[in-house]
């Protein structure tokens, strides 16, 4: 059995291998359990340099890319919409013959295209949808100008297209608020997921190597003492991210007389918007930033052991993948109770909530967590067992379960 998925993400190809922009990618790659084969179909640019950031593995021809048209950018792709369908319809038609299951990330209008086909083609199909693309969009495009109207307009469309091709099609979002805004209807072919968080199990707690050593922290007394308050940000750079709060929640602390470090890691299209923010509020050493570390990197291990919390400010998500990584390395999670977040996270129970655009809640949750080893041992313990229900592995089985009962594999 072969699947093949469009996803909304940008390969490069160096004459030898791929690699990525976002890691999501991943999470399908594991798909290989259930199906002898898995085709991303993604826009592939050829290049000699290897200018994405994940290697792309193969697993020795289990994984295969189908090319399609390249784009930068979503707003170039909608721009020449009608050329990329035309190629996207030959690339098809070219290659349905070899795939018994097709899977497409939406709203983007790509994948919609590809849902209309297989359907066209009578191919068993489903849809993916990760993320809220009004409240992005709106976000992005908040401080545009004369091209905020459209775009709202553009997203708002999308939205209502992908919402007409769901039908009796299996179609997963992420988190509760996305499950409210697609399901609402009482639509039984949608599923409420979370994204993964892979290689923890139930009972088992992180484990990284540092040198020839194994450390494994087990237990939440086994963790090391927090020194000067260290928060840690971990994710893109946008606005919807909501770290400029984060930042102005930190001078709070310090004006305050606490002694605190934000640690920002990521990169993204307003990090140099936040660099002058923390300068201008005369945050040199109190604020760092990091740049981009992948996850695995012995530098995020460190981060999340060093760390007092970590921190997501976000004004909108579908449900951050960073929460589960920060909960299975036993590190307590303050978050904006925004998109899917509180349908996992209780307040005081595995995490802390706060309202989101609000730098005072993040500023006194941040108090709160410092004040009380007890709530402090709780959000590790409980959190620990949260990443593990909600492992990369029981996503995957949860989604292929439904798949094969739903057509019959």
């Amino acid at each position: 059995m072969t699947l093949a998925i469009f996803l909304n993400l940008r390969f490069y190809y160096d004459g030898t291998g791929y690699t990525a922009d976002e890691s999501y990618f991943m999470f399908w790659m594991t798909f290989t359990e259930h199906f002898s084969r898995v085709i991303f179909c993604v826009p592939v640019l050829e290049t000699k340099e290897a200018r994405g950031k994940f290697p792309v593995d193969l697993l020795n021809g289990r994984i295969e890319v189908c090319h399609l048209p390249f784009y930068r950018r979503s707003v170039f792709l909608y721009a020449a919409f009608p050329l990329y369908a035309v190629k996207m319809k030959r690339i098809f038609r070219e290659n349905i013959s070899d795939w018994n299951l097709v899977g497409a990330v939406i709203p983007n209008a790509l994948g919609q295209l590809f849902l209309r086909l297989a359907e066209k083609e009578g191919r068993p199909s489903f849809g993916y949808i990760r993320g809220n693309v009004r409240k992005t969009v709106k976000s992005e495009y908040e401080k545009k100008g004369a091209l905020k109207l459209p775009a709202n307009a553009f997203a708002w469309w999308l939205e209502r297209q992908a919402k007409n091709l769901f039908g009796t099609r299996p179609t997963f979002v992420v988190g509760r608020e996305l499950f409210d805004l697609y399901g609402r209807r009482g639509n039984r072919s949608i599923y409420e997921i979370y994204p993964v968080c892979t290689g923890y199990g139930p009972d088992t707690a992180l484990r990284h190597e540092e040198g020839s050593k194994r450390h494994i922290y087990s237990k939440p007394d086994a963790l090391p003492e927090r020194g000067p308050r260290a928060v840690t940000f971990i994710g893109r750079l946008s606005r919807e991210k909501g770290v400029s709060y984060l930042i102005d929640a930190v001078q709070l602390l310090l004006e305050e007389g606490d002694d605190i470090r934000l640690n920002i890691v990521g990169s993204g299209d307003e990090e140099a918007f936040l660099r002058q923010k923390a300068a201008r509020q005369g945050l040199e050493g109190k604020v760092r930033f990091l740049g981009y570390i992948p996850y695995g990197d012995e530098r995020i291990f460190h981060l999340y052991r060093d760390s007092l919390a970590c921190v997501l400010p976000s004004v909108t998500e579908g449900f951050p993948k960073v929460i589960l990584e920060a909960m299975a390395n036993r590190t307590p999670v303050i978050a904006t109770a925004v998109g899917g977040v509180p349908a996992v996270i209780t307040d005081g129970l595995n995490g802390i909530l706060v309202p989101p655009a609000d730098s005072g809640a993040l500023a006194r949750a941040i108090i709160r967590l410092h004040g009380s080893p007890g709530l402090r041992a709780r959000l590790v313990e409980n959190g620990l067992e949260t990443a593990g229900k909600l492992s990369g592995g029981r996503q995957r089985d949860y989604i292929a379960g439904i798949l094969k009962s739903r057509y019959g594999f």
